[in-house]
């Protein structure tokens, strides 16, 4: 992922390593693994994983209800949660996925 990102996608390796970072933490704290192989280090063991869409359910429902409460806190945060799923949408498809977040900038 790394190579790809630097190599096809020409984002700096600065950039990639602090967005691996990141994107570990989210996957840690929320179970959002559902792109990660199964022999995957960033799957936790005791999640509530079951086989097909079902997998990491709870942890999502969580992680999202805390990002809603979070979005609600503030009129800045709401703006930055809308920009990120704009970005989402307009970047990730099933087919021909891509980074979500192409700088710092962004992925603050």
């Amino acid at each position: 992922m790394k190579t790809y990102a630097i190599e096809c996608l020409q984002l700096a390796s600065e950039d990639v390593e602090r967005m691996v970072e990141a994107y570990t933490r989210v996957v840690c704290e929320a179970a959002f693994d559902d792109f990660e192989p199964r022999s995957s280090q960033l799957i936790k063991p005791i999640s509530s994983h079951q086989k097909g869409i079902a997998r990491g359910s709870a942890e999502r429902e969580d992680f999202i209800a805390r990002t809603q409460a979070w979005a609600l806190s503030s009129k800045e945060n709401f703006e930055r949660l809308v920009k990120f799923i704009d970005n989402w949408l307009s970047r990730v498809s099933a087919s021909h996925p891509t980074v979500v977040c192409r700088s710092e900038d962004e992925l603050d």
